[in-house]
C-alpha cells in the first residue's frame, strides 16, 4: 500500500481473448497476441501507454526513422 504500482492492461474485446477464461487471458496474450492487445501500462505509478498508444510514440518514432535513414546512408 503507498508503493508506485507497475501493470498491464489487456483489451478485453480483443478478438484473440474471445471466450477465454481468466486462466487463459496470459497464454492466449503471449502466444496468440501481439502489441495490439495491450491497452494500457503502467510502470512506476506513471501511465507510459494510454489506449494503445505510449506516452512518447510521436518522438520515439521520429528519432526510430533519423537512425535507420543515417544507417543506410540518407541524410
Amino acid at each position: 500500500i503507498g508503493a508506485p504500482a507497475s501493470f498491464v492492461c489487456l483489451d478485453e474485446n480483443h478478438p484473440v481473448l474471445a471466450g477465454k477464461k481468466p486462466e487463459q487471458v496470459l497464454d492466449a496474450w503471449i502466444f496468440a497476441g501481439g502489441n495490439d492487445l495491450v491497452a494500457d501500462v503502467c510502470v512506476n505509478g506513471r501511465m507510459v501507454v494510454k489506449e494503445g498508444r505510449h506516452a512518447r510514440e510521436e518522438e520515439i518514432a521520429g528519432r526510430f526513422k533519423d537512425v535507420m535513414k543515417r544507417l543506410v546512408g540518407q541524410r
